[in-house]
């Protein structure tokens, strides 16, 4: 049915709803519906319990700053998960919404769909964080009963046969120390976290987002994981309990790397080190590292193909790192798919060739030119064809 502005609604609310359960949708159900689906129902659930009055849509729409199409997509989804019931009345064209409680953090983090879809979508390590926050803090149950849910069947085509045995062969416990899930290959997170106490660096800041960070700048400039952590600590502001990210990247910015070089060979080495060792009597600019950051955190090349990329750049650039051209030339690496060295090497002399070529197809082009204007109609008719047999020849 489609929605219109005009279009009103009241709203009626479980008697065991109440506005704490909006840790749940945020939490739980919000990487599942949106963060629109779990804003209407906040504003539905607190309407519902100041009027009964008949309300319009297009109020929904300047309170939500949505229009009626996203309002009508967050809808549908509340419906799909079981949080919403619509009734409509064709005649009047008035809507009746019925908001439903949300399943207890138990309960939903062990349903053979939300927890399935919750824990691919966040991966394994989020949904264990999830699932020991909650165990900490647990919805008393008694009195309710689980609610079979609606959800939309053709999201199930995404989750595989081994999501499903994963999921059913997970343990509350069995990676709770462990980060390294998904994480840049390189750095020793397990090394990084053992016996890191919770004072120093709180748990609930160890987000994949400050992690991956932490681990890409150890990676980037060479800097040990023993060093990571008296960085990273430093980079807490403990009183307001936030990792400063910023101030963390200034600080390993300033730092001289230490890597002992013998552990790898020259391609193997920390993008600065490569990059120092290219001009080792001066400093790498500020500029520089913004550049070799981007390589790392932005691009998926892996750390040989970055150096080797770098020693291509400052080859044909009179040893200046050029930053449009190293985006450039790495968007070339991104979209031709290069994993190693010698894909690259090979990319780049299949593009000298044909620059080669091409400047070739330019000067045979100029040259004609220049001869067509002293030769008459019978010459150069001879001529395009000559012209077109060599370009076929250069193909």
């Amino acid at each position: 049915m489609e929605l219109f502005e005009q279009d009103t609604f009241q709203c009626l609310n479980d008697e065991t709803n109440d506005n704490s359960q909006m840790g749940l949708l945020f939490l739980l159900y919000q990487p599942l519906i949106g963060n629109e689906a779990v804003a209407l129902y906040g504003t539905l659930l607190n309407h519902g319990k100041l009027t009964t009055e008949k309300l319009s849509h297009a109020r929904l729409c300047k309170l939500l700053m949505m229009n009626i199409e996203t309002i009508e997509r967050a809808r549908v989804k509340l419906e799909q998960y079981n949080l919403l019931k619509v009734y409509f009345n064709q005649q009047t064209s008035e809507y009746i919404y019925q908001l439903l409680k949300p399943l207890n953090a138990k309960s939903f983090l062990n349903h053979y769909v939300f927890g399935i879809q919750y824990k691919q979508r966040l991966g394994l390590t989020d949904y264990e964080i999830s699932k020991e926050m909650f165990d900490h803090d647990s919805i008393d149950q008694s009195g309710f009963s689980e609610i079979t849910a609606r959800f939309d069947q053709s999201s199930l085509d995404r989750i595989s046969n081994k999501d499903v045995e994963e999921f059913i062969s997970i343990k509350a416990n069995q990676i709770k120390n462990d980060p390294n899930m998904g994480f840049i290959k390189g750095f020793d997170y397990q090394g990084f976290v053992k016996g890191l106490s919770e004072l120093a660096f709180p748990r609930r800041l160890r987000t994949n987002e400050n992690m991956r960070l932490i681990a890409q700048l150890s990676v980037i400039y060479g800097i040990s994981t023993q060093r990571m952590r008296v960085l990273a600590c430093r980079s807490i502001n403990v009183k307001e309990q936030i990792f400063d990210q910023s101030a963390l990247i200034n600080r390993v910015r300033k730092e001289q790397p230490s890597y002992d070089h013998s552990q790898s060979d020259g391609y193997d080495l920390p993008p600065i080190v490569f990059l120092q060792n290219k001009q080792p009597n001066m400093p790498i600019s500020l500029s520089a590292k913004k550049t070799l950051e981007y390589l790392v955190n932005d691009t998926p090349l892996t750390t040989n193909v970055i150096n080797y990329l770098i020693e291509y750049v400052l080859d044909n650039t009179n040893n200046i790192l050029n930053q449009k051209y190293v985006e450039k030339v790495a968007e070339t690496f991104v979209r031709s798919k290069i994993e190693d060295i010698d894909q690259a090497k090979d990319l780049i002399k299949r593009l000298s060739r044909q620059t080669k070529n091409d400047e070739l197809r330019d000067q045979e082009i100029k040259r004609t030119k220049a001869t067509i204007k002293k030769m008459d109609n019978g010459d150069i008719e001879l001529l395009k064809k000559q012209i077109k047999d060599k370009v076929d020849r250069m193909k």
